[in-house]
């Protein structure tokens, strides 16, 4: 076999790989429902603090309704947030599919 067709076997077995690893690690998320959100608010002096803490609410009723497991944003699908800014401070909302990742 010529060097080029070697070459190119090579690099159809290693995309091969990782799309295979990729179909792997997708295959390990679990979530509830398709679509199915959970939604969170908070209020913090800068947009950060307010997200964080609107994710926190989002987390404790994950956590509550579903378990620990479900309960980290990081692994949830279709995150949303929106965030406002008044006199105040800042106020957001999140939503998110709960996942779960399996082992």
């Amino acid at each position: 076999m010529p060097f080029i067709g070697r070459c190119a076997l090579a690099a159809c077995v290693v995309l091969s790989s990782i799309t295979f690893a990729t179909d792997q690690a997708q295959a390990r998320k679990y979530c509830q429902g398709d679509r199915h959100l959970h939604y969170g608010s908070g209020t913090g002096k800068s947009k950060k603090a307010a997200r964080r803490s609107a994710i926190a609410a989002w987390a404790g009723f994950t956590a509550f309704e579903y378990g620990n497991a479900y309960a980290n944003w990081r692994h949830s699908r279709f995150k949303r947030t929106t965030c406002s800014r008044s006199d105040e401070g800042w106020s957001c909302k999140v939503s998110s599919n709960p996942c779960r990742v399996t082992r």
